[in-house]
């Protein structure tokens, strides 16, 4: 059975179909097409219209219209945590788990649909580790709002999470096969997320408000160009300090400093609760296309950076050609992979 990922990026939204069989991944397509609203999700009027058009062109052009889809909210519309508990059974763990979710979500429980999952359990409860567990909630509201637009499209939803699960999911096997604690920096148009897995498990997960979008402001405004201009600029010399004297670069040196900056806290506070140093940092996103951005942020932080190809890092199979931006289709590819529970 064919499986749908679909990633409503505020750039792009980008669509994967593969065929899962335990760890064996077939990819049947890979295409994007632009977002003409610039948003994830629009309240209803024009834009939505606007999107759900765009989005059942996508998908009837290539053939995947009436099809279930595994979709992504992004992180900054979802509340998500990882905490720490005492070995629970899952009986207990049902019973417990709204009392903790209480404790830390912002708002009441009653406005929001609440899911857990155990990121790991010890064996014992005489060893003294502690189990985690992920919780995400997200308002009815939204998930309503999303689960009738993608009936506009004639669509329905098979399953829903966040970006961040998608992006664990995708390099789980890489943290346990190349480097024991990673950290992957998943640049999108106006968020980053950043995933840090240990051993293939789901150690941090941390969103923030910063992303390609402010990277071309940075250019328009620097350099007094137009937006489809600034865009230009910023994906033909990026921070590379030999293009146009480097000009470009020191308009964009601010927002990669900012972004940075939360690299570094994500991986002090991993550090601060775990004995493991992070090995490796992978970009993934449209924005990993910077050009001399894993260079410059690898010699900022004095650790290997890579861009990411999530489809090589699973050896995916295909048919077909994947397209050239492939860690763009990071999160659609994770919605993809992801089977019935």
């Amino acid at each position: 059975m064919s499986h749908i990922g679909m990633d409503i990026g505020s750039y792009a939204v980008k669509v994967v179909s593969a065929k899962v069989s335990g760890t064996n991944v077939n990819i049947e397509s890979a295409h994007s097409s632009y977002n003409p609203v610039g948003q994830f999700l629009p309240k209803p009027g024009a834009y939505q219209t606007k999107l759900a058009e765009a989005i059942k062109k996508l998908l009837v052009d290539n053939k995947l219209s009436h099809l279930e889809l595994n979709m992504a909210l992004p992180d900054s519309e979802a509340f998500s945590t990882i905490i720490s508990m005492p070995v629970l059974t899952d009986a207990e763990l049902a019973s417990a788990v709204q009392w903790e979710a209480e404790q830390y979500l912002p708002i009441s429980l009653e406005e929001v649909n609440l899911e857990y999952a155990v990121l790991h359990r010890p064996t014992s409860k005489d060893n003294g580790d502690k189990m985690r567990v992920l919780l995400v909630a997200v308002k009815k509201e939204q998930s309503g709002h999303l689960l009738e637009f993608v009936q506009t499209i004639g669509n329905t939803i098979s399953s829903l999470e966040t970006a961040s699960l998608s992006i664990a999911r995708v390099y789980s096997g890489r943290s346990i096969s190349t480097a024991s604690s990673i950290l992957v920096c998943h640049l999108g148009a106006l968020s980053t997320d950043i995933v840090i897995l240990q051993h293939g498990q789901l150690m941090v997960t941390h969103s923030f408000p910063i992303g390609g979008l402010a990277l071309t402001r940075a250019v328009e405004r620097g350099l007094s160009l137009e937006a489809t201009q600034a865009e230009e600029y910023k994906r033909t010399y990026g921070v590379d300090p030999d293009q146009l004297e480097g000009r470009v670069k020191a308009v964009l040196l601010p927002v990669v400093t900012s972004i940075l900056t939360e690299v570094r806290k994500s991986t002090q506070y991993y550090q601060s609760e775990n004995t493991d140093q992070i090995k490796e940092i992978i970009l993934s996103g449209g924005s990993a296309y910077l050009p001399g951005l894993v260079g410059f942020i690898a010699n900022q932080l004095s650790t290997e950076v890579i861009l990411g190809n999530p489809f090589d890092v699973i050896k995916a199979k295909s048919n077909q050609t994947l397209p050239q931006d492939v860690a763009a289709y990071t999160v659609a590819l994770g919605l993809a992979m992801r089977q019935e529970a």
